[in-house]
């Protein structure tokens, strides 16, 4: 059986990740979440992500799927 490898990219909209998880969270061997190393934008307008984000995804990824990258 094939390894299910699942991509988002975070960016200043990344509360919407709290959307997009769950539905292909228990599908996925692996979910990879990548972020700029600077939180900088597509068009490089610099962003920041709330401490919670992070303590919500801990909470929610019981199985260790996610890597942020």
């Amino acid at each position: 059986m094939k390894n299910i490898h699942v991509g988002f990219l975070m960016s200043y909209d990344y509360e919407k990740l709290k959307n997009s998880i769950p539905p292909v969270y228990n599908d996925a061997d692996s979910i990879f979440i990548a972020i700029d190393k600077d939180y900088r934008t597509w068009s490089g307008q610099k962003f920041e992500v709330e401490a919670s984000f992070f303590e919500w995804l801990t909470i929610f990824d019981i199985e260790k799927n996610y890597t942020l990258q």
